[in-house]
């Protein structure tokens, strides 16, 4: 998609499309945007509160799920959520 069909469509569109488009590379895309991610079923280091072993991405819808046991809130959310 060009950038000026970015600019047609509503933010929320946009945020949309590029939710859709990454399903399915969460694991490779966060850390290219910098986040480090465990593996999937395994605990890490927080990139949101620094925690060293409460962090849990989970991913199981593709959307790049992840839940963290010390954030209060948001404790949990999306692949975008962390980027």
């Amino acid at each position: 998609m060009s950038s000026s069909k970015y600019m047609e469509n509503s933010p929320i569109d946009v945020i949309r499309t590029v939710k859709q488009s990454a399903m399915n590379h969460w694991q490779s895309l966060l850390p290219a945007c910098g986040v480090d991610v465990p593996a999937k079923g395994k605990h890490g280091a927080c990139p949101i509160c620094g925690g060293t072993d409460r962090f849990h991405f989970i991913d199981d819808n593709h959307h790049g799920d992840w839940h963290c046991r010390q954030c209060d809130q948001p404790n949990h959310g999306d692949g975008l959520d962390l980027v």
